[in-house]
């Protein structure tokens, strides 16, 4: 009777493919290329003496092999050496970054929702290396320790004000940041003296809200005590300033 050789009756995996094994026709290898993990099915044998692999560069080695499904390239580079880095993108390919992440390191905001009273009716010196014949007021308070020494501290102040009753006298207001309670880096936007307070103004006068922004670099992790306050300036008579409802926010990020 005759033998028909029917050749395999299933494919075969072989798993990972080796230059050391042999391989007959319908076998299923897995076989990386160019970071392009694919699998591929024999055609032909081929064995270590006569090596046979199933793609270089890119292209099949079709005269042993034949490409069962295509993979793709892992989109994300390798992890290795970029500790506390964090991924990026120029539009077309990936790669570990430096300082692309989030750029807010930390805030910390403080409102008050009393009434600071600030009055003045003598001449003073400056204080606080900023514009003189100002008497201040302590609004509100952060302390804050950055957490790196390149970083930038961002101060965004806000208060309301209400009435006192009765202006005496010509005069100012606004509000300042002070770092530390010193002479340096403090913050003052107001670069000219205005007049809102008069004796004219008589009662149930609620003037305008002020404002204070800007920002500080210190070039090391030291704390920060930053004092928003609000000032009362006198021309002439006796002055009185009232804040009501201030915030302070304090934002450290990286530029």
């Amino acid at each position: 009777m005759a033998t028909i050789d029917l050749g395999k009756i299933k494919l075969v995996w072989r798993g990972t493919y080796s230059t050391s094994n042999t391989y007959t026709a319908d076998d299923l290898v897995e076989y990386t290329d160019n970071g392009v993990t694919s699998t591929f099915i024999a055609v032909a044998a081929s064995s270590s003496s006569n090596q046979q692999v199933p793609s270089s560069s890119g292209t099949v080695n079709t005269s042993h092999w034949q490409l069962i499904a295509k993979g793709v390239a892992d989109p994300i580079p390798s992890q290795s050496g970029h500790s506390g880095k964090v991924l990026g993108t120029n539009g077309s390919a990936l790669s570990w970054v430096t300082d692309q992440g989030g750029k807010l390191l930390q805030a910390k905001h403080s409102f008050n929702t009393g009434v600071v009273t600030v009055t003045h009716s003598g001449t003073v010196g400056d204080s606080y290396g900023l514009e003189g014949n100002r008497v201040y007021g302590d609004l509100n308070t952060i302390t804050i320790t950055p957490t790196s020494a390149t970083s930038t501290m961002i101060i965004i102040g806000l208060s309301g004000t209400t009435d006192h009753g009765s202006y005496s006298g010509s005069g100012a207001f606004g509000i300042v940041a002070v770092l530390n309670n010193g002479t340096g880096n403090n913050i003052d936007n107001t670069d000219y003296q205005f007049y809102p307070e008069t004796s004219t103004l008589g009662s149930n006068f609620y003037p305008p809200n002020v404002s204070v922004q800007g920002s500080y670099t210190a070039g090391n992790t030291n704390a920060q005590t930053w004092r928003m306050k609000g000032y009362c300036y006198r021309e002439s008579g006796s002055n009185v300033s009232k804040f009501r409802r201030s915030s302070l926010l304090i934002m450290e990020v990286e530029i």
